[in-house]
């Protein structure tokens, strides 16, 4: 499903998606690799009529959003249940929601400022290339966790220390 609006469009849009020389890329979509970044909007923008472009766009912002709490809501929650009542082991007992509930909302704020701080790190390193950019963080952390998920399954004495410790060796080869 990602590969087909891209076929679409270098079919309808043979002049703008299928950059031929640097030069064009970059006065056509200021990128000097590839417009690929253009082919949704230009097939919402030429395609779709007019009350349908809207509503994709509407579409689009609350799928965005939704996905955006979901993984802040499921960050804080693990936060502030399993990790949290750790770091403060000495007053356990003593954490109540509402302290929780402040952290959650801190973390989900804390967590918002670094993806905000992210984003021109992510432009600078690949000219906004954004599903090739997700497709290098999904390489380094993949292969780590699809090794534990199967040592969990195969192998009946593997613990919690140890898939924890694989983890983290598996993401600092990962990054070198």
């Amino acid at each position: 499903m990602i590969i087909i609006p891209g076929m679409i469009s270098r079919a309808l849009f043979p002049n703008i998606v299928p950059c031929n020389q640097p030069s064009t890329c970059q006065a056509i979509c200021n990128s000097k690799q590839s417009c690929t970044n253009i082919v949704y909007p230009a097939l919402i923008v030429h395609i779709l009529p007019l009350g349908f472009k809207g509503l994709m766009i509407a579409v689009i912002l609350a799928a965005l959003i939704s996905g955006l709490t979901s993984v802040f809501n499921s960050a804080s929650t693990i936060f502030t249940v399993d990790i949290y009542p750790n770091l403060c082991y000495l007053r356990r007992d003593q954490i109540k929601n509402q302290e929780l509930m402040i952290v959650g909302r801190l973390l989900v704020v804390f967590m918002i400022l670094i993806s905000l701080l992210w984003v021109p790190v992510v432009v600078e390193m690949h000219g906004s290339e954004i599903y090739v950019y997700m497709e290098q963080v999904m390489g380094f952390f993949a292969p780590p966790i699809a090794c534990v998920y199967l040592l969990a399954i195969l192998w009946t004495r593997i613990n919690e220390l140890g898939a924890f410790c694989g983890l983290m060796v598996g993401f600092i080869f990962g990054l070198l």
